[in-house]
Formats: C-alpha cells, sequence, structure tokens
C-alpha cells in the first residue's frame, strides 16, 4: 500500500463462484471480501478482514442428513489471524517452515443466516536433504492441519455444507473428495472438528538446462506420501 521497500501494509481483494456438482447435492457457492494485513519483520505478519457470501443448496438425494437444508442462506464473517512464514518460494519450495493460526466468526453479531465460530491451525517444515551435482533436490516435507467449529446464538447443529469432511487432494490423497465416512445413502459424515497431516518425500524427475546457468530448470518433479487425519464430533 505504500511502496516502501518491504511492504509492511497490504490489502488483498477476493471474489470467487464456486460450483460444485456432488454425487449427494448440487452446491452453489459465492462469496467476496477483503483482508487487510500488517508485516512484523520479514517473516511475521497479522491480517483480518470482513467477507459476505452466499450458499444454494440444490436437490439434495434421497436420505439426505437433516443439517443439508435445500435453499439459500447468506453469511456474514470476521477473520482475523496470524502467520510466522521463511519460505521463499511457496511453489517449489526447498526449505523454511510456515504456521499459522486464524479464528472467524459467522453471524451473530454481524447478521446473516448462520451463527458459528471457526478456528484453524496450520503448520509445514520443509528439510532439504540431498543435492546432486545438477542442483536437484531431495526434500522431506511435514505438513499438518487442525480445524475445530463451535455453534452459537439458537444453532442446533453445523450446517452441512459448512462441517468438516476427509477425502481428497487437500486432506487425505488417495480417497475421493468427501469420500470418508460414506453412510448408507452414499452421503458423507462431517464433523465438527478434524485434523489431517502428511509425510512427503520429493524427488526430480525430469530438468532442462538453462542460458547462462550452472543450474538445472526442474520440469517434472515426484512425490511419495502418506497422509492421515480423523473428523468427527469432537
Amino acid at each position: 500500500l505504500l511502496n516502501e521497500h518491504l511492504d509492511r501494509l497490504g490489502l488483498n481483494l477476493n471474489a470467487n463462484r464456486n460450483l460444485r456438482y456432488l454425487r449427494s447435492n448440487e452446491e452453489r457457492r459465492g462469496s467476496f471480501g477483503l483482508t487487510f494485513n500488517r508485516r512484523f519483520g520479514r517473516y511475521f505478519s497479522l491480517f483480518a478482514g470482513p467477507s459476505l457470501g452466499k450458499v444454494n443448496i440444490l436437490d439434495p438425494r434421497a436420505g439426505a442428513p437433516s443439517n443439508l437444508i435445500e435453499g439459500v442462506n447468506s453469511t456474514v464473517n470476521l477473520m482475523a489471524g496470524a502467520r510466522w512464514n521463511t519460505i521463499a518460494d511457496p511453489f517449489s519450495p526447498v526449505d523454511g517452515s510456515s504456521f499459522s493460526v486464524n479464528l472467524t466468526q459467522t453471524g451473530g453479531f454481524l447478521g446473516g443466516d448462520w451463527d458459528y465460530l471457526k478456528s484453524s491451525v496450520r503448520g509445514t517444515k520443509h528439510f532439504p536433504l540431498w543435492e546432486d551435482s545438477e542442483s536437484r533436490r531431495w526434500i522431506l516435507s511435514l505438513k499438518g492441519a487442525a480445524r475445530k467449529s463451535w455453534l452459537l446464538g439458537d444453532m442446533s447443529e453445523l450446517p452441512y455444507s459448512e462441517s468438516y469432511f476427509q477425502g481428497g487432494n487437500r486432506t487425505l490423497r488417495g480417497f475421493r473428495y468427501r469420500g470418508i465416512n460414506l453412510d448408507a445413502n452414499g452421503y458423507a459424515t462431517p464433523g465438527a472438528a478434524a485434523w489431517n497431516a502428511s509425510v512427503e518425500m520429493g524427488f526430480p524427475l525430469y530438468a532442462t538446462r538453462q542460458r547462462k546457468s550452472i543450474d538445472m530448470m526442474e520440469n517434472l518433479r515426484g512425490a511419495a506420501f502418506v497422509d492421515f487425519g480423523s473428523v468427527g464430533p469432537d
């Protein structure tokens, strides 16, 4: 914002529209929000901001859970958090670590159709194990996340679409999206709390020579990993 040598103040604007065609129902979700952040030193920052959202549940299949209600609901959210990050390149990390915590209030004094509080903790650590003569690296990565929600006001249960699920690329790879704890009707049984972690070994597969450089440009990398986690009411 101030064009300083080190960007201490930042403003992020975000708008998105998601269409999910699930085996159990159709879900249309949109949101708009802004986030202010303040950096303290090179690695630590605080961030906070509001957002508005709308969730539309369509065509739930027979046997839907009681908290999967067809129709449109609006949300008003206020988020705040902190982050420590020493990873220089998030797209191809070779070392460093990151740790973040955030808390998001939905509804309550903010208004909207749903009232609940969500928190999350995430951490990542990369260990460079070995580098060959062409600067290609083997990297060990440890990742973990934990999430928890609390109901506010007169809410008796967390909405199905806002609950935590496991399965898929961002949680437990090897399972389909929301593929853990399927009931007899094919619906995933979610939870109000969840955690997941992974141990991953990344290694080079294919690289090409760069002009005017002794380093190789890695075009393709592989990984071997183990993912694990849990989801439930608490």
